[in-house]
């Protein structure tokens, strides 16, 4: 039995624990890690400011940034990935360490998984896509074959991806959108076709209610 630790005590985190429910004979919830030191309880688990070194945990933050920023200060704790058992991933699939992949999640063959990347709801994923660390995907996604995704990527609700695009490093993917040219770093791409708007340079930080207000960019 694993002992498991959610770091994020918000929306996200409780669907976490919502779908740790069906892993109940391998994986034992002992409660919440959270910067937000007002608050003591989650859905009727401890929550807590303080974290050792060696616990199982995951990361329940859907934005990539704050994502990265998180696992930089528990790079020694033992990640697990937590996989919902209604999810199907075919053949000579790869997945990294610290990984959600939600109910109803559908991945075909040969694609590549990276560290702490979260695939939510209804994703569907095509053969030999590769996904970098620190990939957000949104509920309802589909990524055609030979899609290359980059670190730090979020992909909105409902956005499809053509077969064989690359996306860069810390792009965002409206919420609908149909991607069906390649995407560079840090830009935004919205609407039927996709198109790209203005490059980004800097990423907000972790901005929930009794977080910090400060921006970082990356390099």
């Amino acid at each position: 039995m694993i002992n498991l630790w959610i770091y994020g005590a918000g929306g996200f985190g409780r669907e976490v624990l919502w779908l740790t429910q069906s892993l109940r004979d391998v994986i034992s919830v002992k409660g919440f890690i959270d910067d937000n030191a007002e608050l003591t309880t989650c859905d009727d688990y401890p929550v807590h400011t303080m974290y050792a070194e060696d616990m199982h945990c995951v990361i329940a933050i859907a934005n990539t940034s704050a994502r990265k920023q998180i696992h930089s200060k528990l790079q020694s704790a033992n990640y697990i990935n937590i996989i919902h058992p209604d999810s199907t991933l075919g053949n000579n699939n790869t997945i990294g360490r610290g990984c959600i992949i939600c109910k109803g999640v559908t991945g075909t063959t040969g694609i590549h998984i990276g560290n702490q990347v979260v695939i939510n709801l209804n994703a569907t994923i095509g053969h030999d896509v590769r996904i970098a660390d620190f990939v957000s995907i949104m509920p309802g996604v589909h990524i055609s074959g030979n899609v290359k995704i980059s670190e730090g990527v979020l992909i909105g609700t409902g956005a499809v991806i053509l077969p064989g695009i690359t996306i860069g490093k810390w792009s965002k993917i409206g919420a609908g959108s149909v991607v069906t040219k390649n995407v560079g770093d840090n830009c935004v791409v919205v609407g039927v076709p996709g198109e790209s708007g203005i490059a980004l340079t800097v990423f907000p930080a972790y901005r929930q209610a009794g977080r910090g207000k400060s921006e970082r960019e990356h390099p």
